[in-house]
Formats: structure tokens, sequence, C-alpha cells
């Protein structure tokens, strides 16, 4: 991701189930009706409580910072190719809906801090030959100006204020000719004070329906000057004439994109590979007639983060010869799409300009003859305030231009109440401008990024604010959860530079990242929903840098989603995480913040001397916190070091995804940082840290983190932590008996079997060992595995294993699979959802763990002819051996079933309480529900202050374990086992039973 997510960053594959049982609950309103939520239902009155629980949020994020302005936007809808962007107004979907019609809240315009002259505008009264000094037509050429080319022209000063009639229209750039002082601005506002309808600056020029006339099939014309940035109709949502279309690629039904079928050539340029041509392949099916020509063109997926923009300038075959030179290398399997000729016009919702006629083509949204005026954006400017300093300008409307704001190179200019609306490029660009200010304002449906304070070219951003400001469907245009527009290379919703403060921003849906800044920046009490929507190696909040030191404190983050859409099948995995501080970021701060959804939470890549302290983790999908470690270069043991990670609430909900996961490809993890009085929910899945280097993967529960040790000395890992697995409460219940036959080898070995490829084989002995009768083997020429008799086991149910084992070395991996046993035709594929490996010793020790099946294998299936399921510890190495005992399955009713979390969320600015979540459906568990952080019982309805959550979870009196084995005391057989020992189904350590 240019000089950020680069490098490596995520890579590791997204595990996407999740428990059945968490749910994301929110908190109601003070003044709210008492209803109960559905999972991530958020801050609603009980009226607007409808649709899914992403268009809940997506509401309630835009509701916590605004209130409906008055001046409805038009029923209009829009995409652009050139701007990857299609509004979907008039849509039935609420998520549309709510995004179109909220936005931030009015407040009338501040006072000039001095007395300077008023002029005033008036696109329908005025008249640009009047001297402009009163806002109504007078005598003696007394009255407003008409046009903002007269403004432009005016000789304004320091101190002046401009007023622009409400109602009024304009399709022409705003700007003005001089600036003001920091005591004394100019201001550029509406009147009278908080108008129904702002000011408007509306870029598009309105094609009537008799203007319009049928070229063929559903496709109709209209003569049109100039091409438009982008087309927009009251019927739906337009996109630029493209090939493919999506549904092309069956096993991918929403991408549009081909394949590149050949990796292309590669030259250094700056010292980064690069390409000159792609390479088309037998997916790319042309209609008849129909050739890709010079001047066509193509946009790429190279790389994760980035698509790239071409023009084709040669054709050989299937060889296509670009303009320019790549900015990464195309790769086969990687994605693109081609657009810019009349013969991809083949679907609804989509427009082709021809320049050379200066002819617009289009087949309307609803494939209908079009009825009522369509709109061509073409003003490439709303306003420009470039280089201009300490200009206000206050509630006006900016839609259908090129860049809403142009502020760059600009000191001190502040843009409040107002509202950017389908913009095929960005909302403002304030790139080399010092103490920008944006606020209270709204931004929909923009083509780019929405507030920016870096581009390719300019210098960054200084000191700017961008605070309580509405911004929704960023380079993304959604219908439901799925974008609709064509995706094009965006940054970030809000990339403010250096030295910058984002506070109280609701951000919903974006392309890419939600909020990037630079460093000493303050990221603040934000909302994030749906972030990374068209590309990944992404985080809804992102910084990179050494000696960042930026503050990123009290945030929201939900549902930050990556894309496989246009990705090689070899990087067939999302890359989309919370928080994200990569590429050498030290010196940061993440602070108190909540994030759910995402495939890490919480992801630091060769970072180091960060703080991260009292986060709240909740139903991330593969780890609530990721320390990624891909390089030595600033440091030659390693690049991720000295981090603190302290005091966070840690809930993976589902049985494939962590607490925390240390990784590195140098040697390993042992100066990542400090880890303590972290909280985690261990009840779903025990395994709380898992480590990853070169030669070795370990996985913790949490007494095991706590003892784990580096070359004989302890790590004091989490000393003062604690997990829900230490409630004396069990996370699980027999419901049933050993069905390995055999597994206690008590008179034979009957059933046990091993393997190994090549000569010398293997041996297999059952002999008396410490625990009773054992089977011990000794690997032969090759890689073995010794298992056990085969079982049934049904799809969907939980069951727990346990098992006696000694290795022939300490630190051995016992690398232990659940799987199919063969017979007739059958494989040999995995039956467990999760990992059930676990690191032994020479000494005899207990272990356990529960796994899911995920099908359904029958012993001596008469039908299937299946031999069985099968528990084969695998991977012996030539030279090592395993000795195995008391070895039992029994079924169980898991955790997952028997407890209920949730993350109750307040996406207000306002306190609020929260509703049981339960209530409607498992009504009496409310009364078992308490708090992750401290155990302590919930009453309900619960205060969250603004922006506040928590996570909680249910207690089962069931479950009482008084010896904290995992056992219930009521089917605890040996009821006072030492604390830490592993036990079988009946509660019983080693040598008990």
């Amino acid at each position: 991701m240019l000089s950020a997510c680069g490098g490596g960053g995520s890579s590791e594959a997204t595990a996407s189930t999740a428990a059945a049982a968490p749910a994301v609950a929110a908190a109601l309103p003070d003044n709210s009706a008492s209803v109960p939520f559905s999972s991530s239902a958020a801050a609603l009155p009980e009226a607007q409580a409808q649709g899914t629980p992403e268009q809940l949020l997506t509401q309630a994020m835009q509701a916590s910072v605004s209130t409906p302005l008055a001046d409805t936007p038009p029923s209009t809808a829009a995409d652009s190719a050139t701007a990857g962007i299609t509004p979907g107004a008039e849509s039935t979907d609420a998520t549309a809906l709510a995004v179109t019609k909220t936005t931030a809240a009015d407040a009338p315009p501040r006072a000039s801090t001095s007395s300077g002259r008023v002029f005033y505008v008036d696109s329908k009264a005025g008249n640009d030959a009047s001297n402009g000094l009163v806002a109504n037509a007078g005598t003696a050429g007394a009255g407003p100006w008409r046009s903002l080319a007269k403004l432009r022209s005016a000789a304004l000063a320091a101190g002046d204020t401009v007023r622009l009639a409400c109602g009024s229209e304009w399709n022409e750039t705003l700007s003005v000719s001089a600036s003001g002082t920091a005591a004394q601005p100019i201001t550029l506002a509406a009147y009278p004070d908080g108008c129904a309808t702002k000011p408007l600056i509306n870029g598009s020029v309105s094609l009537a329906a008799s203007q319009w006339s049928l070229y063929k099939g559903n496709v109709y014309k209209a003569s049109l000057a100039a091409a438009p940035l982008q087309v927009y109709a009251s019927s739906g949502a337009f996109t630029q004439a493209h090939h493919p279309n999506q549904g092309q690629d069956s096993s991918q039904p929403a991408s549009l994109y081909a394949r590149l079928a050949a990796d292309s050539d590669k030259l250094l340029v700056n010292g980064r590979p690069t390409s000159g041509y792609a390479t088309t392949g037998a997916d790319l099916q042309l209609p008849a007639g129909a050739s890709i020509t010079p001047g066509t063109r193509l946009r790429v997926r190279s790389i994760a983060w980035a698509i790239e923009d071409h023009t084709i300038a040669a054709v050989s075959g299937s060889k296509l010869t670009l303009e320019a030179r790549s900015s990464y290398p195309l790769l086969a399997g990687w994605g693109y799409y081609l657009l810019g000729q009349l013969w991809m016009l083949d679907s609804a919702g989509e427009w082709h300009y021809d320049s050379a006629g200066k002819t617009l083509y289009a087949w309307m949204p609803d494939s209908k003859p079009p009825a009522a005026p369509v709109q061509a954006s073409q003003l490439a400017l709303g306003l420009d305030l470039a280089n201009r300093q300490y200009i206000t300008v206050d509630g006006l409307s900016v839609r259908m231009v090129g860049t809403g704001a142009n502020l760059t190179g600009s000191t001190g200019v502040v843009l409040r109440n107002s509202r950017f609306e389908d913009t095929t490029e960005h909302g403002i660009n304030a790139a080399n401008s010092l103490n920008a200010r944006v606020e209270a304002s709204s931004f929909t449906r923009i083509g780019l990024d929405a507030i920016i304070g870096q581009d390719d070219i300019l210098p960054a951003a200084a000191g700017m604010q961008v605070l309580n400001n509405s911004l929704a469907e960023i380079g993304v245009v959604m219908k439901g959860n799925l974008a609709v527009n064509l995706p094009r290379r965006t940054r970030a919703a809000i990339r403010p530079g250096a030295n910058a403060t984002v506070s109280a921003n609701s951000i919903s849906n974006t392309a890419y990242i939600g909020i990037w800044p630079l460093a000493n920046s303050t990221i603040s009490d934000n909302l994030l929903f749906g972030t990374c929507t068209l590309l990944d190696d992404c985080g809804a909040i992102y910084v990179s840098g050494i000696n960042n030191n930026s503050a990123i404190t009290g945030n929201l983050v939900q549902s930050s989603r990556g894309n496989l859409a246009g990705k090689s099948p070899a990087a067939a995995y999302t890359q989309a995480q919370g928080i994200y501080l990569d590429d050498l970021t030290s010196g940061a701060k993440v602070l108190g913040n909540t994030v759910t959804d995402a495939d890490s939470g919480i992801q630091l890549h060769i970072a180091s001397s960060n703080t991260v302290s009292g986060n709240k983790l909740y139903g991330n999908r593969n780890n609530q916190i990721w320390l990624q470690e891909t390089q030595a270069i600033a440091n030659k043991l390693g690049d991720l070091s000295a981090n603190t990670i302290s005091a966070n609430l840690l809930a993976a909900t589902s049985a494939s995804a962590r607490g925390l996961y240390l990784e590195t490809s140098i040697t390993d993890t042992s100066r990542f940082g400090s880890f303590d009085q972290n909280h985690y929910f261990d009840t779903v899945n025990p395994i709380v840290a898992e480590e990853r280097t070169p030669t070795l993967s370990t996985r913790y529960t949490l007494a095991d983190w706590r003892a784990a040790t580096a070359a004989g000395i302890a790590r004091n890992l989490d000393s003062a932590s604690s997990g829900t697995s230490q409630t004396r409460y069990a996370s699980v219940m027999m419901n049933g008996s050993n069905i390995v036959p055999n597994g206690k080898l008590a008179s034979n070995s009957a059933g046990w079997t091993s393997w190994n490829a090549t000569a010398p084989m293997g041996s297999l002995l059952r002999e008396a060992c410490a625990p009773g009768w054992c089977a011990r083997y000794v690997a032969g020429g090759s890689a073995g595995l010794l298992s056990s008799p085969n079982f049934s086991v049904s799809a969907g149910n939980w069951y727990r294993i346990s098992f006696d084992a000694a290795t022939g070395a300490d630190g051995q991996l016992l690398n232990l699979l659940v799987r199919r046993g063969g017979g007739g035709s059958n494989g040999y594929e995995a039956l467990s959802d999760r990992s059930l490996n676990v690191t032994a010793g020479t000494g005899w020790k207990r272990y356990s763990a529960i796994f899911k099946s995920s099908k359904t294998v029958n012993a001596a299936d008469p039908l299937t002819q299946d031999l069985g399921a099968r528990v084969d510890f695998q991977n012996v190495l030539p030279g090592q051996s395993i000795r195995i005992a008391n070895l039992e399955l029994v079924p169980i009713v898991a955790a997952e079933a028997l407890t209920r979390s949730d993350l109750l969320i307040n996406a207000s600015a306002n306190p609020s309480q929260a509703l049981c979540p339960a209530t409607g459906t498992q009504a009496a568990l409310c009364a078992y529900y308490v708090r992750l952080s401290d155990n302590q019982p919930v009453s309900w309805p619960y205060y969250l202050g603004p922006r506040g959550s928590e996570i909680v979870y249910t207690r089962d009196a069931r479950l009482v374990d008084s010896d904290g084995d995992g056992i219930p005391d009521s089917q605890d057989a040996c009821p006072n086992t030492a604390s830490g020992l592993g036990v079988n189904s009946r509660g019983c350590a080693l040598n008990q039973g």
C-alpha cells in the first residue's frame, strides 16, 4: 500500500466462521422506546429500528452525530467510471436511505470578528449590475448580485462577509479574490440563518426526456457538448460502461474482474518492479463484433491495496501494451476490467460518451425510456479557496462536481455546516494547507477520498482539524452490504496530514481506509463502520512510520470488510484490520477503543515501542490482537519490539479466532513486548494466544501462556491477567460416553495402527506405562503416524478429546488430527473445526481439547463404505517417538450453546441505556449476564457513556466448577483436582482415574 501497508503486512487467511450465540447489541437513547435489538443493532428509536443489523448500525452512526437537514437531496442516482461512484438515491435499501437522508446538523453562522462589509448574492433575485450591499433589490442599483463570477471579481477585504441566499443554485465555481486575517476572516455564509434549503453549487447539466432518442435496444442517446464526469438519474444508479460485468466469474458472482492470464514483464523503476503490458486469457469473452483497440482503458488490481488506471497503447493478440508502466508488477490471477468503448454498454445503468460525436449513450437504470431529466456533471470544482488565508465557509451545499472544495496551500480556512454529495473526485483537497478546519458537515457518495490533507503531488497538510462530520459511502456505493460501483483506487475517507485532530466523526462504508493520519495526530471518539470494502491490506484506522507518536483513543470500529474480488487465488484471504500500526510505527498510543468484526482487531506490523491498552476487542474474525514481524532492517534482531499490551478485553467468539497471535519470520517473539492485565474470554476457545516462528508453532491456554518460558527462564506473560476459564464455571457439559473403541488399550491393541511411506517402517507396541497401558510408536525411515480405532461423528456436533502422552524429547509437537479414515472411494480429510496440536515432553501429562465436527462419518458405513473417523498423531519424524494412553472422545454440549456473549454499543455522542440483548429470544438469560472486565453482574437497562461499549456474557448455574478443571461439579468424579491439571471427561487428572 504505497509506502504503508505494503511490505508483506497482512498475510493471514480469514477465518470467517462466527459463533452462533455471540451477538452485538446496542444501546437505546434515553428517550427511546424500550424495545429489544438484534445482533449489531445500534441506538435507534423503535420506529427506526428496522432492517439488517448493519443497516441499523449505519442509521445509528448517522443519527449519533447529526440531524436531518431540511433541504432534502434530490431524487438522483449516479456513478462514475472516472470516479467509480454510484449514488443510491431513491433506493429502498435502509442503509442507502439512512445515508442519503441524514446529514450534519444545521448551526447558525458564526458572527464575523470585525465590522466589515456584508455582500449578498442571490441566483434568483440578484443582478450583477447591483451593488451587492443589500439582500433585496431596491432603488439606485441597490440589491444582491446574481452570479458567483461577480463575487470572484469583487474587491473583498479582511473582515468582509458574503451572504449567499438560501434556495439559490449556481452552476459555477465559488471563489474569492482576497484573503482574511486570523482576527478578521472573510466569511461566506448562507442567509437567512438556519434556512431550510442551503445555497447550492450544482455542477451538472440537465438532459430532458425530449432530448433523448432511441439508439438501439434499450440504449438511448443525446447530444452533449462536453464529456460528463458522471451521469445521474432518478430511476437508479449509473456506472460507466465496462467489460466484463458482475457475474462473469461463477466462483465470485459479485466480481466484475477478468483475470490476467500470465505474469507480465518486470523492470525496476526507482527500485520497484513494474510491468509494461497485461495479458488477457480465455475468461475474457468479447461480444460478437467487439474488439479491444488502442485508447481502451484498463483498470487492474495489481496488489491487495491498489487499483491502477491505464490506457492501452497497442494490442497484439492477448498482449495489451500500456501507455505507462504499472506501479506494481502485473501477475497471473490478478483482476482487471476494461472501459471506454461503446460496445461495452450492454446492461441497465451504464453510460458511454463519444467525444468525437459529442454524444452521450445510456441504458437507463430501470431499462425504460428516459422519463425524467438525466443529470450529467461537468463542473470540475465546487469551491476554490486554494492559497487563500482565513476564509470561513458556513452552510453551503455542493453537488455533482469533480472535487467539492480545493483548499490546497491555504491557511486557517474553516468549512462548517456544509454538504458535499456526488463528487467524482475528492470531497475536500486541503494538501499543503495549514490549520484547516472541517466541522459539522456531511459527505455522501464521494468518488475518492472525502477529506484529505495529502495528495500525490503536494506536501502534506499540518494542523488540520476534522470534527463532528458525517461521512457515508466514500469511494464506494452500497446496495445493502454489496458495493455496486466500479472499483477504483482510493486512500482514506479522512487523510488529514500531520499534527491533525480527527474527532467525533461518523464514517460509514469506505472503499479503503477510514482514517489515515501522519505523525503526532489525535484520532478520538470516531465511529467507523464498513471500511475496507473494495480493497484490503487495510485498517479502519491506519498509521505508520518511526516516531509516529499519534494517539488513537475512544473510537468505535465495526465491520472492516476486506474484498477478494480481483485478488489472485494465491492471495484469497481478506486483510481488513480494525486499527493497524504498520511499517515501523513507534510511539503510538492505542487506548480505550472498541473493535469488532475485523480480521484482526488491532494489528502491529513491524512496529515498536507502542502502547495498546484498555481496548475492547470483540468477535474479530482471526485475532483480537496480531503482532507480525516480517523484517529485520531497522534492527538485526527484528523490527517488532518493546510494545506494551495491557489491560485489554480480548473476546474471541469463534472456535478459529485467537486472543493474541504473535508471528515472526525472523527468530522468535521474545522481543515483541510486555503483556499484562489483559482479560480473556476463553470460554468458547480456551486457546488465548498462539505463537509462530520459523521453527515452532505453539498454542497456549491462559495457564500455559502465563507459565511460558524461554530457554528455561520465565517470560512473565500476563501475570496479572484473568480469563473466564478462571471463574469456576465450566465451558462444557458431557453429553455421552467415550466413542473411541479400545481407547485404553486395556487388553490388546485392536484397532490401533501406524503408517509411514518409506522403509524402514515405524514400530507400534502396546506396553505398560505410568497411566496404564499405552501405544508406543517409534518413527521409521520417513515421517509417520499413529492412528486410533475407528468411530462415528456427526456434522455440527461438539466433542471433547482427552489423552495422556509422553514424547521422546521435550518440546516435541504432537500434530493431532481427527480425520476421515478412508474406505471405498473416501479420502482422509480433517473433521475438526480447529487445530488440536499440543507441545508435549518426556514426562507424562494429560491433555484435552474441544472441537466441532465438520462432517458426518459413520464407522463401517455400508452405504458410503467409510471405515469411520479416527484420531491421528501424525508427522512423527524419523528418530522421534510418542506414547499415547487413555484416549477418549466424548460428545459434549459446548460453550457455544451454553454461553452467550454480546457487545453492547452506544453509537451516540450522548449517554444511553442498553436493553438486555437476549430480550424476546432468550429472555431467561438476562439474569445471568456479567461483565467480562470484572465478572460483576449486569443490571438492565445498562448505562453506556458516549461512544461507550461493554462486553458481557452469560454464566449458566449448571456449569459451576468448584475446582476449576473445566468439568461441571455435577459431572465431576474427582472434585478436588489441583489447579492447572488436565483432566478427562470425568474430571480426573493423570493417575486420579
